[in-house]
């Protein structure tokens, strides 16, 4: 009976780990889309590109009692909405969905309908097409961020699944009471 419950609960977390991590990683390509997209044809632009190497926050400590801190923030898109400003950080990397403050999606989520409504009913439609696919494909790369972390917590789950089908197999209850005399 181990055995085919070991092989039930392994194969459905290889099941969930791989669909999820497939998931996760077409969320990681539609984000780099998005970010071309939004510099190359909205803003048109030079990007702006996140030095990997760099730390969002960082100390160091040189000889002689120097200090060099290092605060890394990515360039903001600001809009206006109803004489109110808010400022959405622009994701550009892959470690940028890891560490960019989640309140980014719920306050363009909070304001799209709204945002939408105020746009189209200006007069020049130029300068509404250009903030609202730039809102748009801000939303869209946040979308995806979001639904990044939670596949994350899937993979993870299906990881979880896989040990576990193999800790049934092995069984190291059993194993310590037969070693015993």
């Amino acid at each position: 009976m181990d055995l085919s419950v070991s092989m039930a609960v392994t194969t459905f977390g290889i099941v969930i780990y791989t669909i999820c991590n497939n998931l996760a990683f077409r969320r990681y390509e539609r984000l780099k889309n998005d970010y071309d997209v939004l510099f190359d044809e909205i803003l048109k632009t030079k990007k702006w590109i996140r030095w990997p190497f760099l730390k969002r926050k960082e100390i160091l400590r040189f000889p002689k009692g120097n200090i060099l801190e290092i605060t890394l923030k990515n360039p903001p898109l600001e809009f206006t909405i109803d004489k109110k400003d808010i400022k959405i950080d622009v994701p550009t990397t892959y470690e940028d969905m890891f560490d960019l403050p989640l309140g980014n999606y719920f306050e363009l989520k909070k304001h799209k309908t709204q945002f939408m409504q105020q746009e189209f009913t200006k007069k020049n439609k130029k300068s509404v097409h250009y903030l609202v696919m730039s809102y748009l494909c801000l939303y869209d790369m946040w979308e995806s961020i979001f639904y990044f972390r939670i596949l994350r917590y899937f993979v993870y789950l299906g990881i979880l699944l896989i040990a576990t089908g193999a800790i049934i197999i092995v069984n190291p209850i059993d194993l310590l009471f037969t070693a015993l005399p």
